[in-house]
């Protein structure tokens, strides 16, 4: 299997103020995808056009998007200083729903470690390679913790239940009768929204979630050792989204090789094996052994 059937080309909202008289621009749109089939990093960039006019005063603007590995950018062409925003939608909430997330993720960290052994010694930017399979780990993990959380949202009854009333946002959402007339499942519909929207990569926030599907407080409880590793791992994915794989002082993460990258991949195996051990489904298997 090539390394690019691993990846999809997004779809996402990008917006900006415009520059003529100051009101909100934004359009959805198919993001433009690197070419992952590319034989050095340094050629993965793609570069692509997008027309948009605004809605106010109907100046008409060209958007300027790069591609890259582990992000998307844009710019307002001859407008370089308006700060644009893309945001990456989550996919389609009418898809097939993924029903073993963590075999899921488990399959996505073969192909990786993979990666590293059968590809690592034909780019001749290892680092940038490595920075993509960093960010693709990433990708992987935050899957996991979505498509499980929503998993358990869907199939437990007492778990759904906890969490619309005490997930903070999710109990906030009203809907008009309309939706309700027009939706069927309204209500899973709206937890698999809601829950897509999250950030999974702040564990902070993720973790008293969990709590709440699980009805007992274990998130916290996870081992020092793998909580201090994803933590320090976070700061870096953002370095690699925001900076290129630079720090805030400009200094390229060049940590983040082969056995950095095998060693966090280790650590997120570990959240996702103690995760499942304090699953409903594995507590009432434990509970029913005689020993």
């Amino acid at each position: 299997m090539d390394i690019t059937d691993y990846f999809s080309t997004p779809t996402g909202r990008l917006s900006f103020v415009c520059p003529e008289c100051g009101e909100p621009v934004a359009d959805e749109l198919r993001l433009p995808s690197a070419d992952f089939g590319a034989d050095k990093p340094s050629d993965m960039t793609t570069l692509e056009d997008f027309d948009i006019a605004c809605g106010s005063c109907q100046a008409q603007f060209v958007i300027n998007l790069v591609a890259m590995p582990w992000d998307v950018q844009g710019t307002v062409e001859d407008n370089p200083e308006v700060a644009v925003s893309i945001e990456e939608y989550p996919p389609d909430p009418d898809e097939d729903w993924i029903q073993d997330p963590r075999s899921i993720f488990e399959s996505s960290l073969v192909t990786i470690r993979a990666h590293i052994f059968d590809y690592e010694p034909k780019y001749q930017n290892v680092l940038s390679f490595h920075h993509m399979l960093f960010m693709q780990l990433f990708s992987a993990f935050e899957a996991y913790l979505a498509d499980q959380l929503i998993t358990i949202a869907l199939e437990d009854d007492e778990a759904r239940a906890r969490l619309l009333s005490q997930a903070p946002g999710l109990s906030d959402i009203k809907v008009r009768l309309i939706e309700v007339e027009k939706t069927p499942n309204i209500v899973l519909a709206n937890i698999k929204q809601f829950f897509r929207l999250i950030s999974y990569h702040d564990l902070k926030k993720v973790g008293p979630i969990y709590d709440i599907a699980y009805g007992h407080k274990f998130f916290d409880k996870m081992p020092v050792s793998t909580k201090t590793i994803l933590s320090e791992a976070v700061s870096k994915r953002h370095d690699c989204v925001h900076r290129n794989g630079r720090d805030q002082d400009g200094n390229l993460h060049t940590e983040i090789e082969s056995n950095y990258v095998l060693r966090v991949a280790e650590a997120m195996q570990e959240a996702v094996d103690f995760i499942y051990r304090n699953s409903p489904e594995a507590r009432g298997i434990n509970d029913q052994l005689p020993f």
